[in-house]
């Protein structure tokens, strides 16, 4: 008789207990059955007399039916793996462990002790759960596993352009230092804040190398452009987590100049304490006495005006932008339908042509690689390009309803019927080994940042279902109260990644002048006023912002709303422009429209970062 895991069971049963032909472990989930009720006393003694029975098969040396006493009788689950793994029965451990659903840690650890590494470095990259398995390994004292799961891991992360990530985790093997030297490079390479860091942990992994490396640095340091302002805060950070050799504080000293300057510029991101003890840590008596504090300075989104770009209908390119994509490394990608894909440089002029069509990008969170996405048909042609090496290549053919602009360089969310799946881009054909095959309704948002991914479920009763990433964990269900005739208004359903549904819809106020509404569920309704008679396209939505554009027949008005303050901080006016695709992130908003024009806004300073014309 199965005993519950908790207190004695309750119930009655649809017929009396039968005996079992064997003692063999099912590796599936246990399936449901009528309970017993017990007494507690009774209850109790089953549980000793259960517990008598497995030593007495222990010291027969029967491993397995005294493992079954375990799983299947007193559904110890962890508890029979770890007895079945001291016994040596390795893969049976692992497959159970696999089966009765433990934790993503304790299954990659048991299937990478039974010697199937592949299999484990599958389960931990699609539930994320790399670092719990090397805890155990290490915790266990199965060092030298610990170390190869340790490379796996950062394999796996190089292999999805997170090259700062994969030196921090292979760091610790000592005998992978120059493979980590390598990747440093790469992340550096890509720009951005993980360039700051891993130039000052290069700095002091390699003080041979300080020449080469100062100079990289300076040339960071000595920028003005506000795109590189964390980048420089980064490396002012990292710096003070390695040893005060004189080739950090030397270098200490010019960042100390340039967090003041940029402070005064921008606004201050780093802590007064913090600077303080970068300037002691500069050892630098002259530049302690002459250090200013750093100013005060109100975000640009607390100004009481509307930061307004008006592009007049003359100011256009030559050839329309389908799609474009601000990079890290300051590049911009642009899509150019059947053109293929361009990369521009900040002054605007090409660095490279790549010849794959493309009327969509999606970017991975590095910006080291792109996915380009053209029409053909009902059908999407897929083209997966390299950034660094400036070269692309087909991927495949498929049919795609709904999909994110934006992957973790391995991952893609992507919506086909009524299957929501989770793409492995390194593969030959879009697939995965996770999805959701029959979603309950059809999916009319989807939304992935990092850590969430959120999709706006409609149907009978709307819902938003929102997943934990990387573990692909589902975490809420929540209901969403949609009008009866959502299905029929001419509106836009959106979902923020974080699962914050969004309406937006156009008409009138009370004296009927045409408005835009903005409608985020739990927040606010906003009513954004229209010169004349509009329409509206999709909008683009982050848990901070919400990017719409509105038509008309003069060209297109877009309208940047601060979720936190419900105000709208910035509108863009696209003289004669019929079509804009936005693209929106925590960072900046990028526009690109069909005559040729593409704009990169910054939404951390308030500031243009790219006004290119193509």
């Amino acid at each position: 008789i199965p005993l519950s895991a908790g207190e004695a069971l309750r119930g009655l049963p649809l017929r009396p207990p039968a005996p079992r032909p064997d003692l063999r472990i099912q590796l599936g989930k246990p399936r449901s059955r009528s309970s017993v009720s017990l007494a507690p006393d009774l209850y109790t003694e089953l549980q000793r007399l259960y517990r008598q029975a497995f030593h007495r098969l222990e010291a027969q040396e029967r491993v397995e039916e005294a493992a079954f006493l375990l799983a299947e009788v007193l559904h110890a689950n962890e508890e029979a793996v770890a007895f079945l793994e001291r016994h040596g029965r390795l893969r049976l451990a692992a497959e159970m462990a696999e089966a009765r659903d433990l934790p993503p840690g304790l299954v990659v650890r048991q299937w990478f002790l039974a010697g199937d590494r592949e299999r484990a470095r599958r389960i931990a990259r699609r539930t994320g759960a790399f670092a719990d398995a090397v805890t155990r390994l290490e915790r266990s004292r199965q060092h030298e596993e610990a170390r190869e799961l340790r490379r796996l891991w950062a394999e796996s992360l190089a292999g999805a352009g997170d090259y700062a990530a994969a030196v921090d985790v292979v760091w610790p093997v000592p005998d992978a230092r120059d493979l980590a030297l390598g990747w440093m490079d790469l992340a550096i390479e890509q720009g951005g804040p993980p360039a700051g860091r891993m130039l000052a942990r290069k700095l002091a992994a390699v003080p041979e190398q300080f020449e080469k490396i100062r100079d990289k640095v300076l040339a960071i340091l000595e920028s003005w452009r506000a795109e590189g302002a964390t980048t420089r805060l980064a490396f002012a950070e990292a710096l003070l987590l390695g040893p005060a050799t004189p080739e950090a504080t030397t270098l200490a000293r010019v960042a100390v100049r340039t967090i003041a300057r940029d402070s005064g510029r921008l606004g201050a991101r780093m802590p007064p304490a913090r600077f303080r003890q970068l300037i002691a840590f500069a050892g630098d008596g002259a530049l302690r006495a002459d250090a200013p504090p750093l100013p005060a300075q109100e975000p640009w989104t607390a100004r009481s005006e509307v930061w307004r770009v008006d592009v007049a209908a003359p100011d256009a390119g030559t050839m329309p932008a389908h799609d474009a994509a601000f990079l890290p490394n300051g590049l911009t990608a642009v899509a150019l339908g059947e053109a293929g894909v361009r990369l521009v440089s900040r002054a605007g002029k090409t660095v490279a042509e790549i010849d794959q069509p493309a009327h969509r990008l999606v970017v991975s969170d590095h910006g080291d690689r792109l996915l380009a996405l053209a029409h053909r048909g009902d059908a999407w042609r897929l083209a997966r390009i390299d950034v660094p090496d400036r070269r692309g290549e087909i991927w495949c053919d498929a049919r795609i309803d709904t999909f994110v602009p934006d992957y973790d360089g391995a991952l893609w969310f992507v919506v086909s019927g009524p299957e929501l799946l989770a793409a492995e881009t390194a593969a030959k054909r879009l697939g995965g080994a996770w999805g959701v095959p029959d979603l309950p309704g059809t999916v009319l948002s989807l939304a992935r940042s990092p850590s969430r991914c959120s999709l706006l479920l409609g149907g009978d009763e709307p819902q938003v279902w929102t997943y934990e990433l990387p573990s692909l964990t589902l975490r809420r269900r929540d209901p969403v109260s949609l009008p009866p005739d959502w299905r029929l208004r001419a509106q836009h359903l959106a979902v923020s990644p974080h699962g914050g549904p969004v309406e937006q819809s156009i008409g009138f106020d009370a004296d009927r002048k045409p408005v835009l509404r903005l409608q985020v569920h739990g927040r606010f309704d906003l009513e954004i006023p229209l010169p004349g008679e509009k329409w509206a396209s999709e909008p683009a939505v982050t848990s901070s912002w919400i990017a719409s554009a509105v038509h008309s027949a003069e060209g297109t008005r877009v309208y940047l709303t601060h979720v936190e303050s419900a105000r709208v901080r910035l509108e863009v006016t696209l003289g004669r422009t019929a079509r804009v695709t936005l693209r929106l992130t925590q960072r900046e908003v990028t526009l690109s429209d069909d005559r040729g024009r593409v704009l990169v806004l910054d939404l951390e300073y308030g500031l243009m970062r790219r006004d290119l014309r193509l």
